[in-house]
Formats: C-alpha cells, sequence, structure tokens
C-alpha cells in the first residue's frame, strides 16, 4: 500500500469555490491557510504532530478563517507537478472574552496575504511559502507584557521537502515566525525558530511506524530570553485493516 498524504478525510467547511479548468480555483470563506501547503507535509504523525508553528487561527499558519486563496495546478496545465497558491486574509478581530487587552489577541490577525508553491516529482517534493500581515490593535496593545511580541507586522517563511513513494514517506521543514506563534499561557513569540521531520514506513499488511522530531525555539521571550517552547520525539503507529478502517497506536 503506498503512503498517502493522509488517511483521513478534511473536513469541510462553508466556503465558495470556483473552478476554471487550467486557469486553477479561486475560493474564500474559511480554509487552510497557505501556510499548510508546507506545515502538512510533516503532519502525519497518528497522534499530535504538526504543532511547532501551524496553529489554528494563527494568520495563514492552519485553519483559519476570511481566506481568498487561489490555487494553480500544473502551472496551468504546462508543468505537471508544479503548484502555486495566493491567499489573502482579510482583518479579524476577535471579540472581547474578557481577555486583559480587549481580545482573544493570539487568535486575532490584520490584513495580509500569503504565497506558496510546492513541486512534486517521481515521490520527490519541495516547497516554500512566505505570508506577512498586520497584527491589531489588542496584538500590540499586549507588547505592553513584555512576554508578548511588539512589532506591527506578523511575518511566515518556510521551506520543506518530502520523499513519497516506494512505500516510503519522509518530510521535513523548517520554519521562521516574527511576532505570530503563540506559546506558554497566551502568550505571542518575537521570535520562532521551528524545525520538524518525520519518517515512516508502510508494510503490505497494514502496519505503518512513524518516527518524529518536532522542535520550535522562541527568541526574546521577555525575561526568558532563548527558549525551546516545544521539544519532542514522537514514535508511533497506524494500522490499515482495509482502505477505509485503520487504528493508531
Amino acid at each position: 500500500m503506498k503512503p498517502t498524504a493522509r488517511a483521513v478525510t478534511r473536513p469541510v467547511w462553508p466556503m465558495q469555490v470556483l473552478k476554471i479548468s487550467e486557469f486553477g480555483s479561486l475560493d474564500y470563506g474559511r480554509n487552510y491557510g497557505v501556510g499548510y501547503d508546507i506545515g502538512s507535509w510533516t503532519d502525519m504523525l497518528p497522534e499530535f504532530g504538526g504543532d511547532t508553528w501551524s496553529q489554528k487561527d494563527v494568520f495563514m499558519t492552519y485553519r483559519t478563517t476570511g481566506v481568498a486563496t487561489y490555487r494553480n495546478y500544473d502551472f496551468f496545465g504546462l508543468i505537471e507537478g508544479l503548484n502555486f497558491a495566493a491567499q489573502y486574509q482579510g482583518k479579524n478581530e476577535r471579540t472581547d472574552n474578557g481577555h486583559l487587552y480587549g481580545a482573544d489577541y493570539t487568535r486575532a490577525n490584520g490584513d495580509g496575504f500569503g504565497i506558496s508553491s510546492t513541486y512534486v516529482y517521481d515521490g520527490f517534493g519541495i516547497g516554500a511559502v512566505y505570508t506577512k500581515s498586520d497584527r491589531t490593535n489588542a496584538q500590540e496593545r499586549a507588547a505592553a507584557n513584555p512576554l508578548n511580541a511588539s512589532g506591527k507586522n506578523a511575518e511566515l517563511w518556510a521551506t520543506g521537502i518530502k520523499y513519497d513513494a516506494n512505500n516510503i514517506y519522509f518530510a521535513a521543514n523548517y520554519a521562521e515566525t516574527l511576532n505570530m506563534t503563540t506559546y506558554g499561557d497566551g502568550y505571542i513569540s518575537n521570535k520562532a525558530q521551528s524545525f520538524e521531520v518525520v519518517a515512516q514506513y508502510q508494510f503490505d499488511f497494514g502496519l505503518r511506524p512513524s518516527l518524529a522530531y518536532l522542535k520550535s525555539k522562541g527568541r526574546d521571550l521577555g525575561r526568558y530570553g532563548d527558549q525551546d517552547m516545544i521539544e519532542y520525539i514522537d514514535v508511533g503507529a497506524t494500522y490499515f485493516f482495509n482502505k477505509n478502517m485503520f487504528d493508531l497506536c
């Protein structure tokens, strides 16, 4: 059985999709941010995983709200395996939930854009992504606490590689975020450097063992200086009874 990008079906969110043949597709609504085009390659663990810089509702790193996304596949039908995407995210100022600075500022975002590109050929893949967004007033006010980031913009750049063939799956990525990645009890880091790597093998009888290492290091975290925000080794396995049933170990 050949390894696949993910054994489960992604949920469906309300959004409008327009597909125009080889010219690509355009959609709007709640969707994956373009950052996850790279983050998804290592988000393959039976449990946990993909959590050093891909965070729900944190700008365009994972599932997020109010994004208009253009995707082009095989570069207008001219180069097989070469895909790219451009994304715009409108401002999401979270409502006041009793937070100190007037909003759930860790999940808020200003206007922003992102671009990604991946190329996959004969199982080998390489890709990169860049996003930049304004930060909200609540996020800037939160900088009164030195544990929070103080910049006006939030940025991400990441690059990744993968191999998915011959029953082998291997993927790795490196990412840097500025004024974006959350940590601790609701803080936003000034800068984070993250690395994820995962290796898996699919046995013909259904067993798929997995080994991964993930680390995210925060820089200039107020009085704590530089600290590891996340670091762990993950050993697990998935057993596929058939194409539609599997168990996590």
